[in-house]
């Protein structure tokens, strides 16, 4: 009997960034994906660089309209949103969204109700969802968002309130995961995982 595990993928390496940065949002696909603002050295000092993988290397893309960390990002390198994050400690979190049409940044027609950083998104650029967050580090949200293209509207809280989800753009409007981070009653990190079906989580 064959009892020995298979593993079906591995990690390579793959060409390096061109700005040293973390706290950033991304969006996309492995072959055509952004990496958008972030903190640079030294640090926290947020930059509005944007970063372009086209599954071989990083290309510098259109900076974004401000310094923005710990922001989040939803849809494509040609149809991509980035919404919330921070522009300069102390925070408050940013309530701004922008949109990229694969050379140029706008500002979204409305903005968020609720401005947060360090937030969970999913999506498209006009069927997105942020959810969590938080005002660095408090209040942590659990409040979310859907936004339509046009309007940001609010959808049902999550169960959990949190910040530092794993990564950004998880999923879809009607599909999305909120996985990990950091709760309200810490020190640690959290396990839970939840679900959003567009309407509950």
């Amino acid at each position: 009997t064959f009892k020995t595990v298979l593993s079906g993928g591995a990690w390579s390496s793959s060409s390096p960034i061109n700005t040293v940065r973390t706290a950033t949002g991304s969006l996309g696909t492995q072959t055509a994906s952004l990496m958008m603002g972030g903190a640079a050295p030294p640090y926290p000092t947020p930059t509005a660089a944007v970063e372009e993988y086209n599954g071989s290397g990083w290309s510098n893309g259109t900076s974004l309209p401000a310094n923005i960390q710990e922001g989040a990002g939803a849809g494509t390198t040609t149809a991509g949103l980035f919404a919330g994050g921070f522009t300069a400690p102390p925070p408050p979190g940013r309530n701004t969204s922008f949109e990229y049409d694969g050379s140029t940044w706008t500002a979204s027609p409305g903005n968020l109700n609720n401005g947060r950083t360090n937030l969970g998104s999913g999506g498209t650029q006009t069927a997105a969802v942020i959810y969590g967050g938080s005002e660095c580090p408090t209040p942590i949200k659990k409040a979310t968002e859907e936004y339509d293209g046009s309007t940001w509207t609010t959808g049902n809280d999550m169960g959990n309130a949190r910040y530092q989800m794993m990564g950004s753009n998880v999923g879809l409007q009607t599909a999305a995961l909120a996985i990990g981070g950091y709760g309200p009653d810490g020190p640690g990190a959290m396990a839970q995982v939840e679900s959003y079906d567009g309407t509950s989580w």
